[in-house]
Order: structure tokens, then sequence, then C-alpha cells
């Protein structure tokens, strides 16, 4: 009895030695996990939480569109999925809707289809939440994509992005980062550019981004543009992803549901804070850093990126430090992508997905160094 009790204690002591680094580099089990919630759980809570952003996108997009065909004399949007609207007396969210709908019809066939393929192949079920990525797609979405554009990057980004990996939680970067960033390549012109034939205002369409790298802030209040715009997301380019209120409401819902990990957020905002005052000593005469951080995390797509891509279940960083250096390596490299790099609007996609390939990195770096100061305490015991 003794020598069967001392080989299974042996046993524990190999797991739990093999454990030990990974919990001193403060790392847990995936977010899901840690939170006792099941991964269906998880991905309703994400969609939850970006329910805001869809009624702004729709809004937003309606109000965008109809204040740029009115600024040329145009009595109605001229787009195809905007015919059966009754013209001048259409609301701004019924125009929002007639654009919403088809570009997340489009996303989430392609997701499906593509889903059951690889499952077919593989011979298991559908993943749960294979809704996720094509919501979070349409929200990242302008007004002017065409369905086929869209539903090109929607594919890319998940084969590339998750199914080659082996699917949910394998994993390095959001499907929904990579299909933007896909989009953002290939067809620029779908985020400066209105819906359908040419008859909108390039002046009233251009993005608050394209201002503020012309001639700072003071371009941004001289076209009427100031924080609270911003703030809450009345402006143009990736209607879904620009408010950043509910962005914060959402972040508020998932922190509160254990669904992210709010150290990704606190380094994104310092590395925003620190990347703004670092390039602000090094290029005092650059237009883009005339606006302090305040101005450069409520613009474009930073709030959005950070809680819904950088933070993504499904891919976050083990450990601690890994954490902490995805969330500020995004933050400082969004604004160095900003400043040295203009032609790249906004830059935020960018920043997390090179944040996001060296995560890896940072989480092995943590466990090793945890290692190493258990082997020193170790061998300093009498």
């Amino acid at each position: 009895m003794i020598a069967r009790d001392a080989r299974w204690w042996a046993r524990w002591r190999r797991v739990d030695d093999a454990a030990e680094p990974a919990r001193r580099a403060g790392a847990s089990m995936a977010v899901h996990l840690h939170a006792g919630t099941r991964l269906p759980a998880v991905h309703l809570q994400i969609m939850l939480a970006s329910v805001p952003l869809a009624v702004m996108w729709v809004w937003n997009s309606g109000y965008q569109l109809r204040h740029a065909t009115q600024g040329v004399g145009a009595v109605s949007v001229p787009d195809w999925r905007n015919l059966w609207l009754p013209g001048a007396q259409a609301a701004d969210w019924m125009i929002g809707m007639a654009q919403f709908l088809p570009l997340l019809a489009t996303s989430l066939a392609c997701v499906l289809v593509l889903e059951m393929l690889f499952a077919a192949v593989r011979r298991r079920a559908v993943e749960p939440g294979w809704m996720v990525p094509a919501w979070l797609f349409t929200l990242l979405l302008p007004a002017g994509v065409g369905l086929s554009q869209a539903m090109f990057a929607m594919g890319f980004g998940l084969v590339f992005g998750k199914l080659i990996f082996g699917g949910a939680g394998k994993h390095l970067v959001s499907p929904a980062l990579l299909g933007g960033l896909y989009l953002r390549t290939a067809h620029p012109e779908a985020f400066v550019t209105a819906p359908a034939g040419g008859v909108v205002s390039a002046e009233l369409m251009q993005t608050a981004w394209e201002r503020l790298a012309d001639g700072g802030v003071a371009a941004l209040q001289a076209a009427g543009i100031g924080w609270m715009e911003l703030f809450v997301g009345q402006e143009a380019s990736a209607f879904g992803a620009t408010s950043a209120l509910a962005c914060l409401l959402g972040a508020a819902f998932l922190m509160w549901s254990r669904a992210v990990a709010w150290r990704i957020l606190a380094g994104g905002m310092l590395g925003l804070v620190a990347g703004v005052w670092l390039l602000g000593m090094l290029m005092p005469a650059s237009p883009v850093l005339t606006a302090g951080w305040h101005w450069h995390a409520v613009l474009g797509a930073f709030a959005f990126g950070l809680v819904f891509l950088a933070a993504d279940p499904g891919c976050t960083p083990l450990t601690r430090g890994g954490r902490w250096f995805l969330g500020g390596a995004a933050g400082a490299l969004a604004v160095a992508i900003r400043v040295l790099d203009p032609a790249h609007p906004d830059g935020v996609l960018q920043a997390i997905l090179l944040a996001a390939l060296f995560a890896p990195l940072a989480d092995h770096l943590a466990v090793w160094r945890a290692a190493r100061r258990r082997r020193r305490r170790e061998e300093a015991w009498p």
C-alpha cells in the first residue's frame, strides 16, 4: 500500500512540476475555461457585446450616405441595395439596414459553406460559434464594399486565419482581422468611396483620419468634427468599428462576464499613450501628433480592434506577461504606423496582426523566466 501511494505521489509531482513554470508566469487556462463558462456562451457574450456597434453601423452608414448624396443635390443613395427604399423619405436606419443585411448575409453564407466543407473533410461536426467571425467582419466593413469583395475577404480570413490551423482555439489571430486586412490591401478604394456610381461628394465622404493626416486637429475642427463626434462614432469609413462609446460598453460587459483578458485592454491603452508621448518628442512637427492620445483612442477602429480583435478569447496569450505585451505592442504600433506610414489608413489592424504574431514568443519567455526563478530558489534551499 505504501509503495503504491508513493508511485501515485511521484506521478503527481511530475505533473505538478511541469505546470509550475506556467503558474509562476501568471498563466491560466483559456479564458472561457478560466471563467467557468463553455465556449458557446463566450461566443454569445461577444455577439451581445457588439450589438451596440451593429446599431451604430446601421444608423451611421445611413446618416453618412444621406449626408454625402445631399451634398451634391442627389435625392437618394445610388445603389441597387436601396432601390426598394421610398426615395427621399427613407430614414437613416432604413438606408443603413439596406447596406448592412446583404453584407451580413454574404459573410454568414461564406463562413457556413467553408466550415461545413472543412468539417466534412475532417469528419467532425461544425464547431459552435461559426457566426462570430462573420459578424465581427461585417462590422469592419464600410457601406461601399461589394458583396463579392466581402465574400473573398471573409473566405481568405477564415481559411488562412483559422481553418488551416485546426479550428477554434488553435489560431494566432482573429479571422475577422485577417479578412479586414485582406480587404484593405486588395481593395483599399472600398474604404474611401461610397456605394454605387459616384454620385456622392468625395469631400463629404473623406474620413476623419484623412483630414487629420492632412492638417492635424485643426482640419478636423474646421470640418465640424470634434472629439465627441469621434467618441460617438459619427464618421465615415468602417461604420461599425468607429464608435468608441459602443466599444466601451461592450468592453465593460465582456470584462464583467470575464470573457476577455483585461490586461490586454489596459496594455493597449498604455501602449497608445506611450507611443504618442515618445513619437511626439521625436517628431513634434507631424500633423498626426497634434492630436493627443485621447484623440487617437477614439479615432478610427482602435477601440474596436483592441476589444474584439486583439482580446479574442480564441487566441489570447496564456501568460499575464504575454497579455500585457500583446496589448502594449498593439497600441504602440498603431500610433507608429499612423505617424510613420500615413498611406495606410488607421493602421490598427496591421498593428494587432504584428503584435499577435509575437505574442507566443512573449508567452515562451515568460514561462522560461519563471522556470529559471524556480531553479534558482531550489538551488538556494539548504
